[in-house]
């Protein structure tokens, strides 16, 4: 029973696609899910800048469907010399499955 449920949590996947534009950043959170849900889906964003910190927090639900590579929605961000940015995306079925993942952008540009 064990194995797959292991098994079951390493086949559902969360990651981010990131392209660049000069000094913005495009980030599109991608998930891969074994099972169809209606997942809960939180976005928490700290940035860190010359002028100060702010932190954003959202959170919503989203119909996924199984074994299909799916855009979880799209941010962009200006990030100039000095900045930190850091992304973090949960994806919860409510039950149990929990998949997290976090992007830093880092202050180069």
């Amino acid at each position: 029973m064990h194995t797959l449920l292991i098994a079951s949590l390493l086949s559902n996947q969360l990651w981010f696609d990131t392209t660049q534009d000069g000094q913005y950043y495009v980030l599109t959170p991608m998930a891969s899910v074994t099972t169809s849900c209606l997942c809960n889906i939180d976005v928490d964003v700290i940035r860190r800048g010359i002028h100060g910190e702010s932190t954003s927090r959202q959170k919503g639900a989203i119909q996924l469907m199984a074994n299909q590579k799916q855009a979880l929605g799209q941010m962009s961000f200006p990030v100039q010399q000095g900045d930190w940015l850091q992304v973090t995306i949960v994806l919860s079925d409510g039950d149990k499955m929990r998949i997290e993942k976090q992007v830093i952008l880092p202050d180069k540009v």
